[in-house]
């Protein structure tokens, strides 16, 4: 739902990519806390991606949360804190 007509896999990969890097760098905190963050150090890391963050976030977002999800299957307990 979050890809733009004319983006390629090489635009989005890099952002997916940071996603779960920095999921790793936050541990323990929400995407949404880090955001700011992330959309000022994109311009670093998005290689050669053609993305602005308005557009890559998205795809950072979706690839934090499902490294979230996964870990909290894998974890006993609540490790994310959200009751669930």
């Amino acid at each position: 739902p979050y890809v733009t007509k004319g983006s390629t896999f090489d635009d989005y990969g890099p952002a997916y990519t940071y996603g779960v890097e920095n999921y790793s760098r936050y541990n323990g905190r929400k995407f949404e806390d880090v955001e700011p963050e992330l959309g000022r150090d994109w311009q670093r890391a998005k290689g050669k991606s053609r993305l602005a963050w308005d557009d890559a976030k998205h795809a950072a977002k979706d690839s934090w949360h499902r490294l979230s999800d996964a870990v909290e299957r894998a974890t006993p307990g609540d490790s994310d804190r959200d009751g669930k």
